[in-house]
């Protein structure tokens, strides 16, 4: 049996339609995947057959809309992490998919272009323009969503995401509105599938670009990551070179202090040792907590406080096989410190304080400075940040907040006498409790 335009658009229709399902969950879901990504391929596959069954045997619209229901609580079962999210996912899905077909045709009654169609052009023009108009928004979101954790999508390519598929869109209208019901047109029917598989190449290479994007953003983070961690290394080195150094002529010096402390000269003595600590040992504060991702960030910010005269005041309690992301510590502390540090340097004060303690599973951190001039509330517990660079610094303290919501954390910031204070509770695990536990 040889298919005809219409079949063969709604079988690609419907394909594509599971892939904007799929793309639908990784929205409400961004972080977490599937539990099982072989069942979830294959309840993909058993909805795509149901519903060409379905379509095949003249079922109606109700039972096609009870086999899509099935199928995405199925899907959803695989995210039982946020089981409670699940039936608000399955309602804005299922009311995206099924409201976008009869709302382009509304849209095509007002524009009076259904008149010379024909029933046929006027149902391919339904399935090819509500789905190239979901995954339109389906792009839409999912880019938004990436420029909140960092990812840069210029003017451009939002401009581009917009003009295409409403240009595709007019474009098939008008050769749809030409030929009328000319469907046996074997040249119109090529042409309806060209444009419709341009478009779906077109997505894919775009999404495959703001995925790359992404990629290059989680990349700058690993990087600056092993820049700590190499600073943390070179510290130590440091150390050890300065402790081998004093081992080596620790003879002698305590031949001059013993004959010093033999004459009664103590103050001599005590000079003597002052400056021995001065040259000798590395004056610099620094922190050894065993774990190497929050000693490598913070050693490295105090050595940056040094620098900028800052004041770096300390309060670490954290157990030495404490289990956290190292990316979320670099993102969480190296943020959170880089605004500190600025906006301290502005300041008379000039001191910033980091408290770092565990207790039970919860792992909190909280970061205070002054500040100059004002800061204007958002709402929510949000401030407008005063750096020049406002796009990027809001970024980063977004960041920060998606990076505690992975650890299962929240985030809150407050302002009280010119003193910013960020406080952050992560839920962490330490390797000797889950020991103890066994």
């Amino acid at each position: 049996m040889e298919l005809n335009v219409y079949q063969i658009v709604y079988i690609m229709g419907n394909a594509f339609q599971e892939y904007m399902v799929y793309r639908f969950f990784h929205i409400f879901y961004p972080e977490q995947k599937a539990k099982k990504r072989c069942l979830e391929i294959l309840i993909y596959l058993f909805c795509f057959a149901a519903a060409m069954l379905l379509h095949v045997s003249g079922t109606g619209d109700a039972a096609i809309l009870g086999c899509n229901l099935v199928c995405l609580a199925a899907v959803s079962s695989l995210y039982r992490e946020n089981f409670k999210k699940n039936p608000g996912a399955i309602l804005v899905i299922l009311l995206v998919l099924w409201m976008a077909e009869p709302a382009v045709l509304t849209l095509l009654k007002y524009l009076d272009k259904h008149r010379n169609m024909g029933s046929t052009g006027l149902a391919v023009f339904g399935i090819y323009a509500s789905k190239i108009a979901v995954y339109t928004v389906v792009l839409f979101i999912s880019s938004v969503q990436k420029r909140q954790k960092g990812v840069k999508v210029s003017i451009p390519q939002w401009i581009f995401m917009a003009v295409l598929p409403m240009g595709s869109c007019y474009l098939l209208s008008d050769i749809l509105y030409i030929s009328g019901d000319g469907m046996l047109n074997r040249v119109l029917d090529m042409t309806v599938l060209i444009v419709f598989l341009l478009n779906i190449g077109i997505f894919w290479l775009y999404d495959f670009s703001i995925q790359a994007m992404d990629q290059e953003y989680e990349k700058q983070i690993l990087l600056k990551e092993n820049l700590y961690f190499e600073k943390q290394l070179e510290n130590q080195k440091q150390s050890i070179a300065v402790w081998k150094k004093l081992k080596h002529d620790l003879k002698n010096h305590l031949i001059v202090l013993m004959g010093m402390l033999e004459e009664n000269e103590e103050r001599a003595a005590k000079e003597y040792l002052h400056d021995l600590m001065n040259d000798r040992v590395d004056s610099r504060k620094e922190i050894q907590t065993g774990n190497t991702a929050i000693d490598s960030i913070v050693n490295y910010k105090l050595l940056e406080a040094k620098q900028r005269h800052i004041q770096f005041d300390l309060e670490i309690q954290i157990p030495e096989n404490l289990q956290v992301s190292s990316y979320a510590m670099s993102v969480i502390l190296g943020n959170a410190i880089d605004n500190a540090l600025e906006a301290a340097e502005k300041t008379e004060e000039k001191r910033i304080s980091l408290v770092i303690k565990y207790t039970k599973g919860r792992l909190l951190i909280r970061v205070s400075n002054p500040f100059s001039g004002r800061l204007d509330e958002k709402g929510a517990g949000r401030f407008r940040t005063g750096k020049a660079d406002q796009k990027n610094h809001g970024l980063g303290l977004k960041n920060m907040e998606e990076a505690a919501e992975k650890l299962g954390g929240v985030m809150r910031v407050h302002t009280e006498r010119q003193v910013f204070t960020l406080t952050m509770l992560l839920y962490v695990s330490d390797q000797n409790e889950k020991k103890v536990g066994d």
